[in-house]
């Protein structure tokens, strides 16, 4: 499977789930961050491009693979299961309050983030990542935001090379026969 693939993949599983456009591209982009374009052994040997830890409570994952610590990674039959796992455990996050209001807040909020800064501090501040040793919340917010913003790029470049590949070629054919011509004419070839 292609990179792009996995992409419209976890795409098509954030719109199913709910995200808006924007949204289920952010969520693109934190996978590709996370799991390191695809890469990483969890994502390779589970489908699990967030890391997750097997929870009995998830309907879509079963157990995994052991972590360092000792507690089973979540391993899902498909990217389009951790992708809804993805959003059972976060976009329908438990109330701390009796009127579901946190929640609410949450969803709201979150489809409202249209850049990574927007997006990285709203998960931060509902608990989805900690600070790595040594950073301050805020450190720890830009190095998040960054990571996501950069996979966010690459997956926006994709895009549009998909999008207009035959435009693509065809202005890479003339520039090329315009320098096979330009060299004959020069009488360099």
């Amino acid at each position: 499977m292609f990179d792009y693939d996995i992409d419209q993949e976890v795409y098509n599983a954030a719109i199913q789930n709910g995200a808006s456009d924007m949204l289920a591209k952010m969520v693109v982009a934190q996978g590709r961050f996370e799991s390191g374009d695809y890469g990483s052994n969890q994502t390779k040997i589970n489908n699990n491009l967030f890391g997750f830890k097997y929870s009995k409570n998830s309907k879509y994952s079963q157990v995994g693979n052991i972590s360092p610590e000792g507690d089973p990674y979540a391993h899902y039959n498909s990217i389009s299961d951790c992708t809804s796992d993805y959003f059972s455990r976060w976009w329908q996050l438990p109330s701390n309050d009796n009127d579901g209001t946190r929640l609410q807040d949450f969803n709201d909020s979150i489809q409202d983030a249209n850049d990574t800064d927007t997006y990285a501090k709203m998960l931060k501040g509902y608990g989805y990542y900690t600070n790595q040793a040594g950073e301050t919340t805020q450190d720890s917010i830009n190095n998040y935001s960054k990571g996501v913003a950069s996979k966010l790029r690459k997956i926006n470049v994709v895009e549009f090379v998909n999008q207009n590949s035959t435009s693509i070629i065809i202005v890479v054919g003339l520039s090329l026969s315009a320098y096979v011509y330009w060299l004959y004419n020069k009488k360099i070839v």
